[in-house]
Formats: C-alpha cells, sequence, structure tokens
C-alpha cells in the first residue's frame, strides 16, 4: 500500500492484475472511506462507500480494513483473474 494523489487518505494498492484505490476523509460525525478497482484506465468496480465505525481507531487500520473488502470484491466479483 502506498499513498497517491496530493491529498492525505489517497491510497493504492496492486493486487492480482488490479489497482485498488482506496480514499479516506474526515468529516463532521467522524471518518468516510471509499474504494475502486481498476484494470489499465477501465473502472470495473466503481466507488464504494464503506461504513467506518469507532472500532478502527487509526487511519491505517481503516484502510488496512477496506483493502480487505476492495480484495474480497475482486477475489468474489472479478474472479481473482490474474497472479500478481
Amino acid at each position: 500500500m502506498e499513498t497517491t494523489g496530493r491529498d492525505l487518505g489517497d491510497f493504492v494498492e496492486l493486487y492480482k492484475g488490479y489497482r485498488l484505490e482506496v480514499r479516506t476523509e474526515q468529516v463532521w460525525i467522524g471518518e468516510k472511506a471509499h474504494y475502486r478497482v481498476l484494470q489499465g484506465d477501465a473502472e470495473l468496480i466503481g466507488w464504494r462507500l464503506v461504513h467506518v465505525d469507532g472500532v478502527w481507531l487509526s487511519e491505517r487500520r481503516v484502510v488496512d480494513q477496506v483493502l480487505a473488502l476492495a480484495r474480497a470484491a475482486v477475489d468474489r466479483e472479478l474472479g481473482g483473474a490474474r497472479a500478481a
């Protein structure tokens, strides 16, 4: 996982030939996070909002959990196509 873009809270990870992008942001009531899955320039799974509750204390833990959900979506919905 590495940070990307100009904003704090933007992360990317390569997984089985796909690019997983995660964005987190602080909002008035806590934190919200989104992820999407790309292959090249093609968006295969559009931005999905992930519920963040008070259990995850740090941004890093939030990102780790969201990346796990994105990996599971690749495996479930895209068949986990290629090995990394």
